[in-house]
């Protein structure tokens, strides 16, 4: 705990306003629940899925994670007998928590929409990706204003970068932001319809872009998180008061270059790569062959570690899918591998122990000795 706390994003993610430490844990409570089902108790499992349903209540993009993963579980479960061991009820426990996360965002715009008359401004993050990407600028500048999209009102901003598109009030830059209110309710409403037709206008170039962000999304984790920059102080200008604007001006914040940010970024990455190399040196020691029974608990991690590496990769695929390729959304995941890592070193010394203990104890007449002491 002091580890990850100390040398990784999770202690500062903890803090945040934004639910990204329940994607980390997302990823967790469903591997937990998939491969140790059977050796958890009934409060266990409550408690896991309430963390679950909770996590997936917090953010769209942890129900898109979650059901990736639940995805990947169902295929390797289905393809190939070596993944049999994963609990049914399990994965329909999974499936139940996805299923309540989407009936609680369901309830919310019903809920919204009674209280208002309008249900939720949902921010246009798929449209924001594709005109980011190319694809979707290319397809705006051919079909303007003819497809009537109320994107076309700002094309000479394009292409602009997805976060300039969504928060930017600049002139220049900007498109959702600057928009009225009823412009900002067309560019959500026609998000959906948008992406569709940017797919068939050039599906190349779409797949290619989005596979070239999630391959760069797996390897940016770089700590950025506790300094504004000039761009950052920009977008609280005018939104918060004053006196505290004033304050982020003057802390040390307000440098892009924070010490905090330096620290935990070297050693984010140092720690990562440290714990690449522990688990492959594991994996490549523990071998291909089959495990006995008297080993099935190193099985039962083995299998829980790969559904958490799963999570990692499923989280760049997602977030490198639905916004972009960002540092803060992989580092939100990244302290996962040395979790696993400091695990596989918990579990050597443990090991390690039971074998340096005498071995009389393993003898007939010890066994019976300690079978009438401890009745």
């Amino acid at each position: 705990a002091a580890a990850l706390s100390l040398l990784t994003p999770l202690g500062v993610y903890t803090g945040f306003l934004m639910p990204d430490v329940f994607a980390p844990l997302v990823i967790l409570c469903i591997g937990t629940l998939a491969v140790y089902w059977r050796q958890l108790g009934r409060s266990d499992r409550w408690m896991l899925a309430s963390i679950l349903l909770f996590g997936l209540c917090a953010h769209a993009s942890h129900v898109a994670l979650a059901a990736l993963l639940l995805f990947v579980a169902l295929t390797a479960r289905w393809l190939t007998s070596r993944w049999r061991s994963l609990s049914v009820a399990a994965l329909v426990v999974t499936a139940g928590c996805i299923a309540g996360a989407v009936a609680s965002e369901w309830a919310f715009g019903k809920v919204v929409t009674m209280a208002v008359g309008a249900p939720p401004l949902r921010l246009p993050h798929p449209m924001a990706r594709l005109i980011d990407l190319g694809p979707g600028t290319a397809y705006l500048q051919q079909n303007c204003p003819q497809s009537g999209y109320a994107a076309c009102a700002y094309l000479k901003n394009y292409p602009t970068a997805w976060d300039d598109f969504l928060f930017s009030t600049d002139p220049a830059k900007g498109a959702f932001a600057l928009a009225d209110v009823a412009a900002k309710r067309r560019l959500s409403e026609e998000q959906l319809r948008f992406v569709g037709e940017v797919i068939r206008f050039d599906p190349a170039g779409v797949a290619i872009g989005i596979g070239a962000d999630v391959l760069r999304q797996l390897f940016s984790f770089r700590v950025d998180v506790t300094g504004y920059g000039s761009r950052g102080l920009a977008m609280f200008e005018g939104r918060v008061p004053d006196g505290i604007f004033a304050n982020m001006q003057a802390s040390r914040a307000a440098s892009e270059q924070a010490p905090l940010n330096n620290w935990l970024t070297v050693s984010t990455y140092a720690l990562a790569l440290a714990s690449i190399l522990v688990l492959i040196a594991r994996w490549m020691r523990s071998g291909s062959n089959a495990v006995s029974p008297a080993d099935s608990q190193r099985q039962l991690f083995v299998d829980f570690a790969w559904i958490v590496v799963a999570g990692v990769v499923a989280n760049a695929v997602i977030c490198a899918t639905l916004a972009s390729s960002l540092d803060r959304f992989q580092a939100r995941v990244i302290w996962l591998l040395p979790f696993l890592a400091l695990a596989v070193l918990v579990r050597a010394y443990d090991t390690r122990a039971l074998a340096v203990r005498p071995k009389d104890l393993s003898t007939p007449s010890a066994a019976s000795s300690l079978q009438r002491s401890n009745p």
